[in-house]
């Protein structure tokens, strides 16, 4: 299973609904399998995870470059961060594939 420094699978996450379950996949190729979850509210929780902490890490500056360095992130930016992952958490925007 790849990892990241934290120890949880690297996002993006992704669900798909099949036989009244909800299926966790993350990774870059979504080839990993994180969990089943019923709720669908709750899978669209879960799937926000990684977005819901890089979003944090931003406010906070965590894991950031100094300011004018490649790949810093300011205020605006990781306020937007933070909005699309609170919308995803709430199941707003959300890829969930329903297979039959």
């Amino acid at each position: 299973m790849t990892e990241t420094t934290t120890g949880h699978t690297p996002g993006p996450w992704t669900t798909f609904r099949l036989d009244e379950k909800n299926y966790i996949w993350g990774g870059a190729e979504h080839d990993i399998a994180v969990g089943t979850i019923a709720s669908e509210s709750d899978a669209a929780l879960v799937v926000a995870a990684p977005d819901l902490l890089a979003a944090l890490e931003a406010v906070l500056g965590m894991n950031m470059p100094p300011a004018g360095q490649p790949g810093h992130i300011d205020w605006m930016q990781a306020a937007e961060m933070a909005q699309r992952a609170v919308a995803r958490a709430r199941g707003i925007g959300q890829n969930i594939d329903t297979r039959a």
